[in-house]
């Protein structure tokens, strides 16, 4: 069986980032939950580790805890967050047009409510179209780019 490219490369970058040779037996630390408020919208977020800026974007219908599983492996090495999107989650569900550049809007209010300059974001699904958008809104706030599964290359193509 062959697999898909996309998923040998996600795989590939993940490892890289989350390989640290920690033992799986020890006690796992709870990345602290918080929130923030953007354009009058409380978002919230985990925040866990230190170093340079991971942030994790879910994808359509989830929230936070899709990225459970790879918080600690990930804060080891850096500092991650991972938000529930405005409209999702533990965040406020404001009456919105929900498009692709509300929610990089909304992303670009959130780094700037925690002082970020720079980061590297993860982005699953819708999640990744709006990595993507953001990407190509502000380079210059993007250390790496990584999209796993990504929705809206069509759109993001065309602009």
């Amino acid at each position: 069986m062959r697999l898909p490219v996309w998923l040998v490369s996600t795989s590939l970058i993940l490892f890289s980032i989350c390989s640290n040779g920690q033992n799986e037996t020890e006690p796992k630390q709870r990345p602290a939950e918080t929130s923030v408020t953007v354009f009058g919208a409380r978002l919230h977020y985990v925040d866990a580790g230190s170093g340079s800026v991971v942030v994790l974007l879910h994808g359509l219908a989830d929230d936070v805890g899709v990225w459970e599983s790879v918080i600690p492996a990930l804060a080891a090495k850096h500092r991650v967050i991972a938000l529930d999107q405005v409209g999702f989650g533990r965040s406020d569900k404001p009456l919105l047009d929900y498009r692709a550049a509300t929610f990089v809007d909304f992303l670009d209010g959130f780094l700037n409510e925690l002082k970020i300059d720079r980061a590297s974001l993860v982005g699953n699904s819708l999640g990744g179209w709006i990595a993507a958008d953001f990407a190509l809104a502000h380079p210059e706030r993007i250390e790496r780019l990584v999209l796993c599964d990504a929705a809206g290359y069509a759109a993001v193509a065309k602009t």
